[in-house]
């Protein structure tokens, strides 16, 4: 809670881990009401944030998942769990223009981050922009050689393409 303005952030901290292991666990309502808790402690507590937002988008609300992530990356812009979040639920929920853009936007701030490339190359393959993705998916791998899932995509795209 906050007490004459200060927030309580060693209590936000455990509720945060709670809901993350609840959401670890698939139990999405638990989850959110942990993660709410811990956002009455401390409201701009990033891990909290972004562990609600994942949390109602698996219970298929989008459009909050959205809003928060969106208003968390106007905070913490440089918090890159949140915009690669936002990137996944946009294309979730079809808003692929809008998850192409958060994708980049984390790139031109960490050009080495593996999920970034990764999920950027999903979002161009489902657009038929190809050759770009396969850009993306070697650009995942050289980041992180033991990304199992970037590097299958990227064997089928050059076992596929003429």
């Amino acid at each position: 809670m906050i007490h004459s303005g200060v927030c309580d952030a060693q209590a936000a901290e455990p509720q945060s881990n709670l809901g993350a292991l609840l959401a670890r666990e698939r139990k999405w309502e638990e989850a959110v009401a942990e993660y709410r808790l811990a956002l009455d402690h401390d409201p701009l507590l990033s891990e909290a944030r972004c562990g609600l937002s994942g949390a109602l988008a698996k219970q298929g609300n989008y459009e909050e998942a959205i809003r928060g992530l969106a208003e968390l990356v106007k905070l913490r812009p440089a918090y890159a769990p949140a915009r690669l979040q936002l990137g996944i639920i946009l294309a979730l929920e079809g808003k692929v223009d809008e998850a192409i853009d958060a994708y980049s936007e984390l790139l031109r701030a960490n050009p080495a981050d593996a999920a970034a490339h990764y999920h950027l190359a999903l979002a161009l393959s489902g657009q038929g922009k190809s050759k770009e993705a396969l850009l993306h998916y070697r650009d995942a791998v050289k980041a992180r050689p033991d990304f199992p899932e970037a590097l299958s995509n990227l064997a089928w795209m050059l076992a596929t393409q003429p």
